[in-house]
């Protein structure tokens, strides 16, 4: 999942510990657990902080995040690239755009346990994204009709 916003050509992005590349926000379904719960969980965990706690806080949230997750666009799904596949096991994504009219606001982000920095990135420029990351930003900048920054490159 991420967020892209195409009237103002931005994405929320997250970056790990020690690293210089930004990656859309991602995660997976748990067993038994459908898609559009797993990136409302993964997009709470990773951006928000919310590694499982509960309280007002955490119910306050996931009502803001059904509000901002309730327009997603399946922008890509089957097989992807990845360095973990092998012959008998694959990663696939369900990659969804979800344009937020309004909110999340940066004082909203916190990340989570396993990363350094989550923020919205404009595209006015390239952003410096993990190489698995940049076909579906372009995937997304093409059906949105947003700032392609990476138009042209062969990306896979």
């Amino acid at each position: 999942s991420s967020g892209i916003n195409a009237e103002y050509g931005e994405i929320i992005a997250v970056r790990s510990p020690g690293s210089e590349l930004w990656e859309l926000p991602c995660g997976y379904c748990d067993v038994g657990e459908g898609v559009g719960d797993a990136h409302k969980r993964t997009f709470l965990e990773s951006c928000m902080g919310l590694q499982g706690t509960g309280g007002v806080d955490r119910l306050r949230l996931l009502q803001s995040v059904d509000g901002w997750l309730q327009s997603g666009i399946v922008i890509y799904r089957g097989y992807f690239d990845d360095e973990r596949n092998t012959d008998n096991a694959w990663v696939e994504v369900h990659a969804v755009n979800y344009h937020l009219e309004q909110g999340p606001y940066p004082e909203d982000f916190y990340p989570g346990d396993h990363l350094e920095s989550v923020e919205w990135h404009t595209l006015d420029d390239k952003v410096i994204m993990h190489k698995n990351n940049l076909w579906i930003l372009k995937k997304m900048c093409i059906h949105m009709g947003a700032h392609n920054p990476y138009k042209g490159e062969v990306l896979i």
